[in-house]
């Protein structure tokens, strides 16, 4: 009777083990890309700053009659 108690135990141990396997995995793809988007969104955040940042020294040296760009 134990030895059948261990062996169903170590059956459904094995399928378990592989579940988590399976959401790990999952779960470092999720991760993965969450941070990739995380990093796009700051460069593109870090861009438009530089830009605007560029753009207010340009617009201080000419002087244009067409109306800014809001």
């Amino acid at each position: 009777m134990g030895s059948l108690v261990a062996e169903i135990n170590e059956e459904e141990l094995d399928a378990l083990t592989q579940s988590m396997r399976s959401v790990e995995q999952k779960l470092a793809l999720v991760y993965t890309v969450f941070r990739s988007s995380i990093y796009a969104h700051l460069s593109q955040q870090e861009m438009t700053n530089q830009t605007s940042d560029t753009m207010s020294v340009y617009s201080e040296q000419f002087q244009t009659n067409c109306p800014p760009f809001d």
